[in-house]
């Protein structure tokens, strides 16, 4: 029998200044010992990865047989993407494929309506077909058909957790996460690859170890080149109108960044060489960004920016004016070490009701979604606006 876990509330959403939506979840942010610099709700519970695992799914490959296949940066970030089946992807995967000796038909990710259009609104052309290639799974897949060919594997099967493709990404996951292997609470993601639960604590901490300079003892420039690779080339990681794109430019390649499905964020700073791990438990991503926002603010990693009257407008008009719906970050970190974590020019907020707690209590209001102007500040542009998806 398993337990609850046991989530603090981190959005608000109210309507004509009234609370009407609570979303729950939690939030960890580790540097790459494990140490816990901040945290609110449940560090303890195990929680699905989906999609935030693939840069360490990807690991053993690219630690391995980025050279002997030629990886650009471009490809090592699709190989650990969650792509909008856009045609830079879908090129990009099949001539991953081809290196395998392999071609379409040998990725069982399945398929479905590429991202591109459900995150933009915009509807597919007459008679326009889609498959296997524009899954947003199908970089990690063809990643795992290329590791078998290394390895002299046989291609069929590679999903099934004995295979050694499977064996080797678990001994990759378990590394990265600290976790055992035994330890590992197993599952089935959505494009059929095997997936882990593990607490929020060990998902910031394989993150941050992505940031370090030193080549890793078992995975050697692996992280580095993982982290350069998805740094350098955001679209390749997501695509158009995707957060996760939004956020990596944001961050002017610091931050090393990956969604995961059903209310999953992953963000590592490199020059802090600090991640966070994010949940929401309902899987909505609207609120988790609320929740993303205000961390990365109340962490001193981004200033809050101003309003963008367009798409402020904009909001108002689709939530009825002023008295339509708006929403705030609701959560408060717990800081075991706020001077580290201190940024210039940053001046925390402190809540009016924070619970006890020896160290410092910081909160900061944030709206849904942030983008960067011209400038490169960071821009509100408030509920409702951002449409996102994952895999």
């Amino acid at each position: 029998m398993y337990d609850l876990p046991a989530h603090t509330p981190i959005t608000l959403v109210h309507r004509g200044g009234h609370p009407e939506l609570v979303h729950y979840g939690s939030v960890a942010v580790c540097d790459a010992t494990g140490f816990v610099l901040a945290a609110a709700g449940d560090v303890s519970s195990p929680m699905f990865t989906r999609s935030a695992l693939k840069p360490f799914q990807a690991m053993p490959l690219i630690a391995q047989f980025a050279e002997r296949y030629q990886l650009t940066d471009a490809d090592v970030a699709l190989l650990c993407a969650s792509h909008n089946g856009e045609p830079a992807h879908t090129q990009c995967v099949a001539s991953l494929l081809a290196k395998a000796g392999a071609d379409d038909t040998a990725l069982a990710c399945g398929s479905h309506l590429p991202y591109f259009y459900s995150t933009n609104n915009i509807s597919p052309e007459a008679g326009a077909a889609f498959g296997r290639l524009h899954h947003n799974c199908s970089g990690k897949h063809t990643g795992m058909l290329l590791l078998a060919a290394a390895l002299g594997e046989p291609m069929t099967g590679y999903l099934n957790t004995s295979h050694p493709v499977q064996q080797a990404i678990t001994a990759s996951v378990s590394h990265f996460t600290g976790v055992l292997p035994e330890q590992l609470v197993r599952g089935t993601d959505g494009c059929s690859a095997p997936n882990y639960a593990v607490p929020l604590p060990a998902l910031a901490t394989a993150f941050a170890r992505l940031t370090l300079a030193e080549p890793d003892a078992q995975y050697g420039t692996g992280p580095q080149r993982v982290a350069q690779a998805m740094c350098a080339h955001p679209e390749m990681v997501s695509g158009q109108g995707r957060n996760d794109l939004t956020l990596a430019r944001a961050g002017r390649g610091d931050w090393v960044c990956k969604v995961g499905a059903d209310g999953v964020q992953a963000i590592a700073s490199r020059s802090r060489g600090i991640a966070l791990g994010a949940k929401v438990s309902d899987g909505n991503l609207k609120a988790l960004m609320v929740a993303v926002v205000s961390v990365l603010e109340q962490l001193g990693t981004c200033r809050p920016g101003r309003v963008h009257t367009a798409a402020h407008e904009k909001c108002c008009r689709a939530g009825g004016g002023a008295n339509g719906a708006g929403g705030e970050a609701g959560l408060t970190l717990w800081f075991a070490s706020a001077p580290v974590l201190a940024g210039d020019g940053v001046t925390p907020v402190f809540a009016k009701a924070a619970m006890r707690h020896p160290d410092a209590h910081r909160r900061l209001a944030a709206f849904v979604f942030v983008q960067p102007d011209q400038a490169g500040h960071l821009v509100h542009v408030g509920l409702g606006i951002a449409r996102c998806h994952d895999g």
